[in-house]
């Protein structure tokens, strides 16, 4: 089956980066399927990504060579695969949401937790890979997807930080270890591709994405004081900012945080300091409140000053 799951995904070639959240090197996906029940690897690149080149390269030189391929959204061979997450609402609710919306599916993965991964696969690439261009179309078809699904609910309820060509959605048949229980990242769908033709059905039924409100501030493209950041940060960031006693009832939810910490920077700000202010103040209290413990939260900044530094 994970043979079938990964030909239907990728028409059985090209290679992927497979591994955990820190794994960035690709490797063909014949090796990575074969390798995949010894190694247990949790994630891997929903679109292809390139084996030898880094096209980075092109766009700053200084900072990238040309021959060291890396999981990179410039550097995806396809842009076909789009990657959708509900965490928001109970399991069998989110399954029965996902199949009520009339997208024709191409699988859908339990991710061993609190949430399905759901995978568009499309039959052709919706733009150009390897171009900046491409990757922009690919992000706003993206983004239209996910509207007509919030629109279909009623509230915001999609994950808005999956948008990515080159993001990591979880690998069927792994276990993932989570304190002491050992969950299994089950198969639960697989359908096949996604023909042109029943894509522009889909897409008809998209409304275009919703425009953050500025409030009358000025801004640049990302935020550089806080009066730039609220004016930036969209309804559901605001609330996972704000108000984190929503979603940190108990320790352990540190995902939210790497979630938190990806959507600002795609949309709000590139500074980690500013943001990391604002989370000292209205996050991290909250959580040491409801028990994190704060050698882990110390932690967790770590890891969100990395995020800033990826490409």
């Amino acid at each position: 089956m994970i043979n079938k799951f990964f030909y239907t995904l990728f028409s059985g070639n090209g290679s992927l980066v497979a591994g955990d959240m820190y794994t960035t090197t690709p490797d063909l996906m014949g090796n990575i399927v074969s390798k995949s029940e010894i190694t247990n690897y949790q994630l891997f690149t929903v679109n292809s990504i390139h084996p030898s080149i880094d096209f980075g390269y092109g766009i700053n030189p200084d900072k990238y060579q040309p021959n060291r391929p890396r999981r990179a959204d410039i550097n995806a061979s396809s842009l076909n695969n789009f990657m959708f997450e509900i965490d928001s609402l109970p399991l069998d609710e989110q399954l029965e949401f996902l199949y009520s919306t009339g997208i024709p599916w191409t699988s859908i993965v339990f991710s061993g937790n609190k949430s399905y991964h759901a995978i568009l696969s499309l039959e052709n690439n919706i733009a150009e890979p390897h171009t900046e261009e491409g990757v922009k179309v690919y992000k706003q078809v993206w983004k239209q997807l996910a509207a007509y699904m919030n629109h279909l609910y009623g509230s915001d309820v999609i994950d808005p930080t999956t948008f990515n060509p080159a993001q990591f959605t979880r690998f069927p048949n792994s276990v993932r270890y989570i304190d002491d229980k050992h969950n299994k990242q089950t198969l639960e769908f697989l359908g096949k591709s996604c023909s042109d033709e029943d894509f522009r059905k889909v897409l008809k039924k998209c409304p275009k994405p919703k425009v953050p409100k500025t409030n009358n501030v000025y801004v640049p493209d990302f935020a550089n004081n806080e009066e730039q950041f609220w004016a930036l940060c969209s309804k559901g960031l605001y609330g996972w900012i704000t108000n984190p006693g929503r979603w940190a009832k108990s320790e352990g939810n540190y995902e939210r945080l790497r979630d938190i910490s990806y959507w600002a920077k795609r949309e709000v700000t590139k500074d980690v300091e500013l943001l990391l202010a604002i989370m000292d103040r209205d996050v991290f209290p909250a959580l040491v409140k409801a028990g994190y413990p704060i050698e882990k939260i110390e932690q967790r900044k770590n890891d969100i000053r990395r995020i800033f530094q990826e490409n």
